[in-house]
């Protein structure tokens, strides 16, 4: 029983998509059947025709009728092959496509820890290889197995019409397969988890290449870089190698047993009709079914070595889709409206996992909505993290956050990520048109009416000061992106991003020193169109530059992943604390960490 739990969980996938497409699944099984069915009739249309050929009772009439019924067999068996094809191999792309949706759609409600854990590669992998192995067995898998079964439903009963005592002499031999079989399975699974593993590593180092090649330009790593992608590729080879030194192993003692059985059947069969107990058409027609029996035996190690590979894939999968999502919504109704929540923050602490201490720690503050909120500190103080916690893009102790009085664990985080928007300290840009990435995620994406789209783009464009670097570019607001926006300098894409969050036209906005990459006079333009724009707004800024923060409702000061200070300008600058000394510094030209 444990054997059978076990066997049904690791073919879990393909018992779940059998049933969903059940239907075409159907239609492609049984025009397998009728083909597989159809398969003794060859064999023993030759046997009739050599019978009557030896017994000199064959006529013109008779052999022309042996030739139609013939041809009406391949014509049937030529149809039916065409629509198991069709309704199999179809089918297996639906699931896979599924499956590769039900991947993409887990990763996207996983929190920002679980991708600090995992390589790109890998997951890239998961999504393309891994699925790939586990399409196989849903389509090329399945068919192979049903039909290598039916052979064997169909071929033996047929021998054994012919002839009981040969048929027993050719399956002696095969009564080794199934053993032979089942040792081998665990084998190629573990082998081809080493290769799935092994090409995640390698598709992970390409990635990171890639995406880093400026560095690696620069810095003059790429023999050392081509090494390593070499180590990696070797590794993968090796792999490679030894699973399908196992697999032809296997194919050729399969092979051997099919070898043994059919020169039993010469041996004995050849006895049998010097003896007269069998006639030489049944002679002919049993090594033709012999032959037959080849591929199944075939069949079965190929689909042995198939959902070998899928168990190994799936296991592979489901190692991501056991992760449970660490930000996760309640039951409570959001605040009706769309006036402005107020955020309050209780005692928040908020620690990275292997983290010696908390990169937040004990943090408390309220915001009243339409305050314009500064946030200064320290390099490495937990301003960042603070707002990614406030913008719930990590998971944070209950109790600790609250958006218009209520606790944002009891909300549904798409309902907080709709109201608070974030802009990152480094934008980031996708490989779409500059107007699409402004649009992204904001209700104007969808917006048909291609004139208002285009105003709705260069309006939030304006306010970021980015208008007219887009016009300058080549197609300007249909100019397509590289990935990550590498065709745009980093001010561009800081700018943009701030775009992009104001498009989405949050009621509070988080802006984490997103400016850092654009110089003093341009910053100053931007925060002055910000001033109008966010005029009915809560907003929350970090940056470093002091003199943005003059007019602003209160400013915050964190010191040691804390809060060190806390009012408005003149108060600070009264305190005569960390604020003063950093406004003094940079007054004087003097460059603050």
């Amino acid at each position: 029983m444990q054997f059978f739990r076990k066997t049904r969980e690791d073919l879990r996938v393909f018992f779940h998509y059998f049933r969903k497409y059940r239907k075409y699944y159907l239609v492609g099984i049984t025009s397998l059947v009728i083909v597989d069915s159809l398969e003794v009739v060859p064999p023993y249309l030759l046997k009739l025709v050599i019978d009557r050929l030896t017994a000199g009772q064959a006529t013109a009439a008779y052999l022309a009728q042996i030739v139609g019924i013939y041809m009406a067999v391949a014509l049937v068996q030529a149809c039916m092959r065409y629509l198991w094809r069709h309704y199999i191999i179809r089918t297996s792309m639906f699931a896979s496509n599924d499956m590769r949706s039900e991947l993409f759609v887990h990763l996207s409600t996983l929190a920002p820890g679980f991708f600090r854990k995992r390589r790109v590669g890998d997951l890239v992998s998961l999504s393309t290889n891994d699925i790939e192995a586990m399409r196989f067995a849903l389509g090329p898998g399945a068919l192979i197995l049903v039909d290598a079964s039916f052979y064997f439903l169909t071929i033996p009963p047929m021998m054994f019409f012919l002839s009981p005592k040969l048929t027993v002499v050719a399956m002696l031999p095969l009564i080794a397969v199934p053993f032979l079989t089942r040792k081998m399975e665990h084998v190629v699974e573990e082998q081809f988890r080493v290769v799935q593993d092994r090409f995640s590593l390698l598709a992970s180092h390409a990635q990171e290449a890639l995406g880093g090649i400026r560095v690696i330009k620069g810095g003059a790593l790429e023999p050392l870089k081509e090494r390593e992608f070499d180590r990696l590729g070797k590794s993968y080879i090796e792999a490679n190698v030894a699973a399908a030194k196992t697999q032809a192993l296997f194919y050729v003692w399969l092979e051997a047993f099919v070898v043994l059985a059919t020169k039993l059947v010469f041996l004995v069969g050849g006895a049998y009709v010097i003896g007269e107990r069998i006639s030489i058409g049944v002679f002919v027609a049993f090594h033709k079914y012999i032959q037959k029996l080849s591929w199944p035996m075939e069949a079965f190690g190929m689909a042995v070595n198939i959902f070998q590979r899928s168990i190994a894939s799936q296991k592979r999968v489901d190692e991501v889709l056991r992760v449970r999502p660490e930000i996760v919504g309640g039951t409570a109704a959001a605040p009706a409206g769309r006036h402005i929540p107020a955020l309050e923050v209780r005692g928040l602490s908020f620690s990275y996992p292997d983290a010696q201490r908390p990169a937040v720690d004990g943090v408390s503050f309220a915001v009243r909505p339409g305050q314009r909120v500064g946030m200064a500190g320290k390099v490495g103080s937990g301003k960042s993290s603070l707002l990614h916690c406030l913008a719930r893009r990590e998971a944070i102790p209950r109790g600790t956050v609250f958006l218009g009085g209520i606790d944002v664990l009891d909300i549904p985080p798409e309902y907080v990520r709709s109201v608070v928007g974030l802009v990152p300290q480094e934008g980031f840009l996708f490989s779409r048109s500059v107007e699409d990435n402004i649009l992204y995620g904001s209700r104007w994406f969808q917006e048909t009416d291609k004139p208002a789209r285009r105003a709705a783009a260069e309006k939030y464009a304006r306010i970021a000061q980015v208008h007219d670097d887009v016009l300058r570019l080549t197609d300007g607001y249909e100019t397509r992106l590289g990935e990550r926006g590498t065709n745009v300098s980093g001010g561009q894409r800081q700018r943009l991003s701030i775009a992009r969050a104001l498009a989405a036209e949050p009621q509070i906005l988080l802006m984490d020193d997103c400016l850092s990459a654009v110089d003093t006079h341009t910053e100053s333009q931007i925060l002055g169109y910000l001033e109008k724009a966010l005029a009915d707004k809560t907003a929350v800024i970090i940056t470093h530059r002091i003199y943005s923060m003059l007019q602003f409702d209160k400013i915050i000061v964190l010191d040691n992943h804390r809060i060190a200070e806390t009012g408005t300008h003149d108060e600070l600058m009264a305190a005569g604390g960390y604020y003063a000394e950093m406004f003094e510094k940079q007054s004087s030209g003097e460059v603050v960490d």
